[in-house]
């Protein structure tokens, strides 16, 4: 999937009604790196493990400063997309739900408290995903484990 790099504008709707616009640029070159690490072209072609690695490695950049929130939340959705066309969601509801949240975290955070859920909750979704199974590199394109040292 190539992603545009230029400036989108994205209006955030919870429950019926219009809270802000964000206007966002897609991290494309951060984004074919990570992509290029794990060994593939376009993110179609990630299965479910390595988006599981890819996740890990994107929610250490983002805590080491390496991507910004809006980079983080962006990469965090096409993954996202990624597992639920591909039916990896089914397989793992706890993954999507922490790259649903990473989504989610750059309009929490900049959204009015009294109609968002607690920004703490959501870090901590995205902060307690621990791997699944202890062969999630088995069958995978995921780079070796000790890339992430």
């Amino acid at each position: 999937m190539q992603k545009s790099n230029k400036l989108t504008t994205q209006t955030v709707k919870k429950w019926g009604m219009d809270f802000m616009t964000l206007d966002r640029k897609f991290p494309s070159e951060k984004y074919k790196k990570y992509l290029d690490d794990f060994g593939v072209k376009k993110d179609e072609e990630l299965d479910a493990k390595s988006i599981e690695e890819m996740f890990f490695a994107l929610r250490q950049d983002f805590i080491n400063g390496k991507l910004d929130l809006d980079e983080f939340a962006l990469i965090c959705n096409s993954l996202h997309l990624v597992m639920r066309k591909k039916h990896f969601d089914d397989d793992n509801p706890a993954l999507a739900r922490a790259l649903d949240e990473g989504n989610e975290l750059s309009f929490d955070i900049r959204s009015v408290p009294k109609h968002y859920r607690n920004v703490a909750d959501t870090l901590q979704t995205i902060y307690d995903y621990k791997q699944e199974s202890d062969s999630a590199l088995h069958g995978s394109s995921a780079p070796p484990k000790d890339f992430y040292k």
